[in-house]
C-alpha cells in the first residue's frame, strides 16, 4: 500500500510537471514527498529542493492542486504577485488542455491564499498569551507547537519570524501568576 501511494504521487509529480511546467526542473532535481507530521497540507523546501505533501487527497485533480500550488512555491516563498501570476498561468494551460474541472480548482486555491490576511505579529503573540492563560497546564513548548500549527507553519518558522515569542509567554505567565494572588 505505502509503495502504491508513493508511486502514485510519484506519477502525479511527473504528470503536473510536464504537463503545466514544462520548463521548469529539466534537470529533475526536485523531488516529491509525503510527510504525514507537517503541520501544513504542503510544503516547498528550495534549498533541498523538496515538495512534502501531508497526506495525499483521494481525488487526482485535487492533488494535482496541490503539487502546482508547491511548484508555484518555487519561485516565490509566499503568496504573493509572483506566486499568484504564476497559478494564473497553470490555471490558463489546464483550460487550454480541456482541464475545466482543474481550471476551477486552481482559481479557487489562489483566490482563498490571495484574500487570506496575513498573518501579523499582533494575531501570534496575541495567540501566545491567551493560550498562556488559558492551558496553565501547557509548557511553552507546547503552547508554540500549537500556534505554529494553527498558521500552517512550523515552530521553527514562527519562532525566526517572530522573535518575541518566549518574552510574550513568560509576560503571559507572569500576568496570569499577578491575576491568582
Amino acid at each position: 500500500m505505502v509503495k502504491k501511494k508513493k508511486n502514485r504521487l510519484q506519477k502525479a509529480f511527473e504528470y503536473v510537471r510536464t504537463t503545466f511546467f514544462p520548463r521548469w526542473d529539466k534537470e529533475n532535481q526536485w523531488a516529491v514527498s509525503e510527510v504525514p507530521e507537517l503541520p501544513s497540507q504542503g510544503k516547498c523546501e528550495r534549498v533541498t529542493k523538496t515538495i512534502s505533501l501531508r497526506y495525499l487527497p483521494e481525488k487526482d485533480d485535487d492533488l494535482y492542486v496541490w503539487l502546482i500550488h508547491e511548484i508555484c512555491h518555487t519561485s516565490d516563498p509566499g503568496h504573493g504577485k509572483k506566486w499568484s501570476n504564476r497559478m494564473l498561468r497553470v490555471a490558463n494551460r489546464a483550460k487550454a488542455k480541456g482541464h475545466n474541472n482543474l481550471v476551477k480548482k486552481i482559481c479557487d486555491d489562489k483566490e482563498t491564499f490571495r484574500s487570506a490576511k496575513p498573518l501579523s505579529a499582533r494575531e501570534v503573540y496575541q495567540e501566545i498569551e491567551d493560550a498562556g492563560l488559558k492551558a496553565t497546564d501547557w509548557s511553552y513548548d507546547d503552547i508554540i507547537n500549537w500556534v505554529a500549527k494553527q498558521y500552517g507553519c512550523s515552530r521553527e518558522e514562527l519562532e525566526k519570524r517572530f522573535k518575541r515569542c518566549r518574552t510574550v509567554y513568560d509576560e503571559a505567565l507572569r500576568l496570569y501568576g499577578d491575576m491568582e494572588t
